[in-house]
């Protein structure tokens, strides 16, 4: 009986040792969570986490960000895509090793650098360098390099904004010149990025050099505004024509317009702008310059019909008569400051009592 007592307590201590060994076993498997130190940069675009507390954020006019322990250093510069990126950096002096990366989107640009006093310090770095979150995209416009444009004396000063087009029908060109090709137009409202404004021997042209359809051209800059325009009245006309004296007619790009007839062939809409009957159902507005139809089937392929007027020709920076339409081939001679004949005919002939043919 002794014996199988003894035998009994030696299992049961055995038991027992190997049960807190397993026990210890399980403890040791998982590892303790390591705490690290997460910070900002002061405008929420961009994190990045530290292992220890002695990384601190350090101010530098030098650099957007950076961070240090009090001998390395994490450098972060934000620009926008298209800038200079910051020229590559060896070891040297009392840094043995640098890393270097960059974090890209389609309008901006992260170069980090990294500093490491001792070359053991680099795989912390790189660590740290890897947890970087940006947290706000997108937050810079990227910088469009566009070629300048032809001719002596001609540079681009840098604009890299959106601008919105004033006018109905503005004409976008292969360069900043009226006697240059048309490829394309803005509507009323439409925003288009304006890369920068161009100047001759140092004077400005009056042009913006603009990024249009994937390529560069160039847009009268009288006729853009940084603050997008307002509704077109005609747009807030055409929802109400409950009286029975108003009509609709219809512009080139499909904007209609309430007028009512103030005698004659005058007409007028609620803003008291003159519309012409010109007859066929054709109404001329004169302080736009621009043609509307009692019907919107009178605008076939850019010509208002009856009238043989090829709507290209017309409102050509701004000009309600174009390049060609009343026979002037001389940008001198075309509507400049609202003078429909330029310096061809005598002023008292001109605009008279709101008509822009004179008497």
């Amino acid at each position: 009986m002794k014996k199988k007592g003894l035998l009994l307590s030696l299992l049961l201590s055995t038991a027992m040792a190997f049960g807190v060994t397993a026990v210890a076993e399980e403890q040791t498997a998982q590892p303790a969570e390591q705490q690290t130190w997460s910070y900002q940069t002061e405008d929420g675009v961009l994190s990045i986490q530290a292992p220890n507390e002695q990384w601190h954020v350090v101010s530098d006019p030098n650099y957007w960000f950076v961070l240090s322990d009090g001998g390395n250093t994490i450098t972060i510069d934000h620009l926008a895509n298209g800038e200079a990126l910051p020229a590559s950096v060896v070891a040297g002096g009392e840094t043995e090793a640098v890393y270097q990366a960059f974090v890209s989107t389609k309008n901006e640009v992260f170069a980090i650098k990294g500093s490491a006093v001792k070359q053991e310090n680099l795989e912390e770095i790189m660590k740290m360098i890897g947890t970087i979150k940006v947290l706000k995209y997108d937050t810079k416009t990227a910088i469009i390099e566009a070629p300048a444009p032809t001719g002596t004396g001609m540079s681009v000063t840098p604009i890299n904004e959106t601008y919105y087009s004033t006018s109905d029908y503005l004409n976008v060109r292969v360069g900043c010149s009226t006697n240059d090709s048309v490829v394309g137009n803005l509507t009323y409202g439409e925003a288009v990025t304006v890369l920068g404004s161009v100047s001759q021997d140092g004077k400005d042209t009056g042009w913006y050099q603009v990024s249009y359809n994937g390529t560069t051209a160039y847009v009268s800059a009288s006729f853009l505004s940084k603050t997008k325009p307002e509704e077109k009245p005609a747009e807030k006309q055409s929802a109400d024509t409950s009286s029975d004296e108003y009509f609709l007619v219809y512009g080139y790009d499909g904007i209609s317009v309430a007028i009512h007839s103030v005698g004659g062939a005058m007409n007028e809409d609620m803003d008291g702008k003159t519309y012409v009957d010109q007859g066929n159902g054709v109404y001329f507005c004169i302080p736009t310059g621009e043609y509307f139809g009692i019907d919107p089937s009178v605008w076939v392929s850019g010509a208002l019909a009856g009238q043989g007027m090829d709507y290209s020709n017309v409102n050509v920076e701004g000009d309600p008569y174009g390049d060609t339409s009343q026979g002037y081939t001389d940008p001198d001679q075309i509507n400049v400051e609202g003078d429909p004949y330029g310096n061809t005919t005598p002023p008292d002939q001109v605009n008279v009592e709101g008509d822009p043919y004179g008497n």
